[in-house]
């Protein structure tokens, strides 16, 4: 049995797949499996997994015919993992040669605590990088589990790939991705926040292991006129763990993102008809995260004026309100 199972869905990756699993067989630490997950590829992925598992015999390869999403390839690949902790990578990022022989020394030595290490951001069309940290942690340090909301604002607490889970944890407690997220990231934060209910604290280690790449066809990046529906998921559950001291910045910056979606309805790109555009931002206002969010925004999010027209949930009540005020400041 393998001290470390490592996952990595695979969906037309070709492009950046052989640099993904080349970084991964690469590492210093070598105890572990490497589970691909074939999720229905149209391109060469099937081919590129088969190549290296004739190449590697600590490589599983799980076909699927059909894709059913980032969700589902990992909920397979966890039915088959036999090691005892689990690593996740996503099939265009790659890793650095100590990213697992780091983790597992801390979660031997914190067995209890959830581990996460920093990451570079890397742009693959602008060929830039940048280092993402959370500033105020200079050294290795436990941080209580109440301070999510600073994993939240550094833009830590979506992603699965900078931390080591306990496969003891995951199964004992039937820990799964939510299939009903296709997009956005908001599998990893549900389940992250379902595995922190079970971890005394976060520990944060100043070791950058992980290679985040931003590629233009990512379906992160494509524009979606329903973003408001990738990102209402996520609300409540995150609210649920912040604490009372950070409550208020959170409500403020929800509202601001919820209301955003408004714009991003309004986009040139938004091939909807008016009234399908009307109806929509009316599901928006009219929706329970969103006047959730609004009710807690303070006045600096959303001034007094502008909260009593959204509480309305009309948007043509929304669009009057903006002419005359634009008009009025001229």
């Amino acid at each position: 049995m393998p001290e470390v199972s490592v996952i990595v869905p695979v969906y037309n990756a070709e492009k950046y797949l052989r640099r993904c699993v080349d970084s991964i067989l690469n590492q210093t630490f070598e105890d572990f499996e490497l589970i691909l997950v074939n999720d229905g590829s149209k391109d060469s992925s099937a081919d590129i997994c088969d190549y290296y598992s004739e190449k590697d015999k600590r490589i599983i390869v799980i076909k699927k015919n059909k894709g059913g999403g980032v969700s589902s390839a990992r909920n397979e690949a966890l039915k088959v993992a036999s090691g005892k902790y689990i690593m996740f990578c996503d099939n265009d990022d790659f890793v650095e040669r100590e990213w697992i022989q780091t983790l597992v020394k801390y979660i031997r030595k914190f067995p209890d605590s959830f581990i996460n290490c920093e990451y570079t951001k890397v742009y693959e069309l602008d060929e830039v990088k940048k280092h993402i940290t959370i500033p105020m942690y200079k050294s290795i340090t436990h941080v209580s589990i109440d301070e999510y909301y600073v994993f939240y604002k550094y833009n830590y607490s979506p992603y699965i790939w900078i931390r080591i889970f306990n496969s003891e944890v995951i199964k004992n407690n039937n820990l799964k991705f939510n299939e009903n997220i296709k997009i956005g990231g908001g599998e990893d934060v549900l389940f992250c926040i379902d595995y922190m209910k079970y971890c005394m604290d976060f520990l944060y280690i100043p070791y950058n292991g992980y290679n985040y790449v931003d590629v233009s066809d990512s379906l992160s990046r494509k524009y979606n006129e329903k973003y408001y529906d990738v990102i209402k998921p996520l609300y409540f559950p995150r609210k649920q763990v912040i604490a009372k001291k950070h409550l208020q910045e959170f409500c403020d910056e929800y509202f601001y993102r919820f209301y955003n979606c408004i714009n991003i309805v309004l986009d040139e790109r938004n091939k909807m008809t008016k009234k399908q555009k009307i109806n929509y931002i009316n599901y928006i206002l009219n929706d329970g995260a969103f006047k959730d969010a609004l009710k807690n925004a303070s006045q600096i999010a959303c001034d007094v004026k502008l909260k009593k027209i959204l509480k309305f949930g009309s948007y043509r009540l929304l669009f009057l309100f903006n002419k005359v005020s634009r008009f009025l400041s001229k």
